[in-house]
C-alpha cells in the first residue's frame, strides 16, 4: 500500500476514534479519490459509500455535493475504463 493511502486510512481511523464525523468522511472522499487515481473504481465506491453515509447522517450538504461529484466521476471512469476495454 502507498504512503498516501495509509496516510488516509490513518487519518479515518483516528477520526473514527475521536468521532470527529466530518473528518471521516473527508478521509473517506479522500481515499476514493486515491484509489480512483490508481484506476480502482471499486475500492473508490466502497469509500464514497461511508462517506455518503456520514455526510447524510450529518446532515452537511457541502460533504455531500463533494461526495456525489466524485461519484460522477468515478461512473465516467468506469464507462471509460469499459469502452477501451470492448474496443
Amino acid at each position: 500500500m502507498n504512503w498516501p493511502l495509509r496516510k488516509g486510512l490513518e487519518a479515518a481511523s483516528i477520526a473514527n476514534e475521536f468521532r470527529f464525523t466530518t473528518i471521516s468522511a473527508e478521509s473517506f472522499i479522500i481515499l476514493a479519490r486515491a484509489y480512483l487515481d490508481q484506476r480502482e473504481t471499486k475500492r473508490a465506491e466502497t469509500y464514497l459509500s461511508k462517506a455518503e453515509k456520514l455526510a447524510l447522517q450529518i446532515n452537511n450538504d457541502d460533504l455531500l455535493s463533494r461526495v456525489y461529484n466524485l461519484a460522477g466521476v468515478n461512473q465516467f471512469c468506469k464507462q471509460q475504463r469499459h469502452r477501451v476495454a470492448v474496443i
